[in-house]
């Protein structure tokens, strides 16, 4: 659909939107955002359905509609050109980038907002499928933004009205009342109909850890919805549902199975180097360095030789302090590793490949030599493990002491040496996490199967095992931070289990980490025991909305959040600039909050 600019020497002509407002309409997912210059006066971006948008609160999900704002000389210059919208550098940008530019020219005063949308009214007539317009704006007389909307259905017009949040939070106990925003609401209701008293329905957000809404870092985020209220800010009733929402970053230090993470990392680093063809040249792998190393590879021997080949017990690493207990998620190093799995302790420290190469043909040689007698489990079939088999049994077999020499020999190539590195990692922590799972009762050998399998390329087994990682993560972040009962953690576990088998992240930084939900039944032991936790809590958001089942279109809206939220549009002075933050009054949380007002015109 090409751009093009509608002007009207008379202003706002309703024609000329009417023409416009189809050829928005028209336009599909792939072609967000789309935009028309209006009578040189205004933007009118195209939000499909499927967009996420900051002004989505005021319409509703699945709903499509147009954001009206004021243009800069550049977007005059930019939208006058003859240009498909699909492929183009507009096209393509960000909705969020879009969303920063209608705040930073946000010049509309709210007459001209007004009369945009009077113009709308008028150019819908008899369109009941024509998209909701909103326009952030100036309020009058004040620089306070606002944003008006108006929204044509079988039954009239809907108007909008949210004034955005104060830059100055309030504490709990100086926000608006229950009884005051009831007053609110019946002056929402038009002249000459009944105000009886309006249905409830609220709904609260506890952020456990992190932020629900912000996806750059680790969050548990506990969610309720129910129906009557005795005062603002009343904690969720039993009666409430209940939704659970988690979505964990690997390596987030919050995680009690942030440890683990970092062989992870190491593993990625040495399987990449294998990958290379060249891993020789490779250095900066982030190990302890040559010196140290070596003095490490002594002590490895020393230990191996002192224990018998089998390993002392090993204590677990400390919790971050947050976490609901000492032993809620925690996980306990095994103490049955066997010669591979300790050795992997020991390469995972290499800063470089000659670091490695150095350091295995010491161990090589206190095998060959019989200096070290190794415990190998009888399932490590990795080739390290056998190798150490075969330094064993070499003098009782000639022909097993042929086979140790081909060994050598294969490890003689750099490749084949850091694949072999990479074999006895992958075997620690499958191990590692396969014992976590089957010892808390989450999972069988079975049902792990596919992220264990050997039957894939080396490569495609890291993949699967950092998969099986955030798995692990997701679970024992839930357990140390959220009290649910086991039933609840294993369907986690199970959901999550199944969602990487068959629909795995792209990446495996954690930047598309998928977001898991878990609902509890009302008046289950899950939701009581989260309900219980939550009522000692604050929320960080907390919403109730009036309405009536005979005026759906007249209601409104009030939101408390600990942040404060712009709706897309630039706000100039925010809590920091002027002095405040949300939890500096004392020990009361404090609050931002604003009313979204929706009114019935009628026909």
């Amino acid at each position: 659909m090409p751009r093009e600019e509608v002007k009207n020497e008379d202003g706002c002509h309703p024609g000329a939107l009417a023409e416009i407002l189809p050829q928005l309409q028209n336009t599909s997912a792939e072609q967000q955002p789309s935009q028309i210059l209006f009578n040189d006066e205004f933007i009118l971006t195209a939000i499909h359905s499927k967009s996420e948008h900051a002004l989505r609160a005021l319409v509703g999900d699945s709903v499509s509609f147009v954001v009206a704002s004021a243009p800069t000389d550049e977007d005059r210059a930019r939208l006058t050109q003859e240009a498909p919208v699909a492929g183009d550098e507009v096209a393509q940008e960000p909705i969020g980038v879009l969303l920063d530019q209608l705040g930073a020219h946000l010049t509309v005063e709210a007459d001209d907002a007004r009369h945009l949308l009077s113009t709308y009214m008028l150019a819908t007539v008899g369109a009941e499928d024509a998209w909701p317009v909103l326009v952030p704006c100036k309020a009058d007389g004040v620089d306070a933004p606002l944003v008006l909307g108006l929204r044509r259905d079988n039954r009239g017009v809907v108007s909008y009205r949210l004034p955005l949040m104060d830059s100055t939070p309030t504490s709990k106990s100086s926000a608006p009342s229950l009884t005051q925003l009831l007053e609110r609401y019946h002056a929402v209701i038009p002249p000459g109909l009944p105000r009886g008293a309006p249905k409830q329905r609220i709904s609260a957000i506890y952020d456990i850890i992190g932020a629900a809404d912000e996806p750059s870092m680790s969050s548990v985020a506990l969610m309720f919805e129910w129906t009557e209220t005795p005062k603002t800010f009343s904690p969720p009733p039993y009666s409430a549902s209940s939704l659970m929402k988690a979505r964990v970053l690997p390596g987030d230090p919050k995680s009690p199975a942030s440890w683990l993470y970092a062989d992870m990392k190491q593993l990625d680093t040495l399987a990449a180097c294998a990958a290379s063809e060249t891993p020789e040249s490779e250095t900066g792998w982030g190990g302890a360095g040559t010196e140290e190393i070596r003095g490490t590879v002594a002590s490895f021997i020393s230990e191996v030789v002192a224990d018998g080949g089998r390993p002392p017990t090993v204590a677990a690493p400390a919790l971050d302090g947050a976490c609901r207990g000492t032993n809620a998620g925690k996980i306990t190093p095994r103490s049955d590793l066997d010669f591979t799995e300790r050795l992997w302790g020991l390469c995972k420290g290499a800063a470089s490949f000659d670091d490695l190469r150095k350091s295995l043909a010491q161990v090589f040689r206190a095998l060959q030599t019989g200096q070290i007698q190794p415990m190998v489990h009888r399932s490590n079939n990795s080739t390290i493990a056998n190798v150490a088999r075969q330094c064993l049994l070499q003098t009782s077999d000639p022909a097993i002491a042929t086979q140790l020499r081909e060994s050598m020999q294969r490890l003689s190539d750099p490749v084949a040496l850091v694949s072999a590195v990479v074999e006895i990692g992958l075997t620690k922590l499958r191990r590692d996490y396969a014992a976590y799972f089957v010892g808390e009762e989450l999972s069988t050998g079975q049902q792990l199967e596919h992220f264990l399998s050997d039957s894939v390329p080396l490569s495609e087994r890291v993949l699967r095992l950092h998969h099986l990682h955030e798995v692990l993560e997701l679970v024992v972040t839930v357990k140390a931070y959220c009290d649910v009962p086991h039933t609840s953690i294993r369907k986690l576990f199970m959901n999550a289990l199944q969602q990487y088998r068959k629909t795995p992240p792209a990446t495996i930084d954690g930047t598309d980490a998928p977001t898991f939900e878990l609902q509890f039944p009302s008046f289950s032991e899950s939701a009581s025991q989260v309900k219980r936790m939550c009522a000692e809590m604050d929320p960080s958001k907390w919403t109730v909305e009036l309405f009536d089942d005979a005026r759906p279109h007249d209601r409104i809206t009030t939101v408390f959040s600990t942040t404060l939220e712009t709706y897309g549009v630039t706000v100039t002075e925010t809590a920091d600039a002027l002095g405040f933050s949300p939890f500096d009054d004392g020990n009361e949380t404090c609050y931002y909050s604003t009313t979204m007002e929706m009114r019935h015109t009628g026909l």
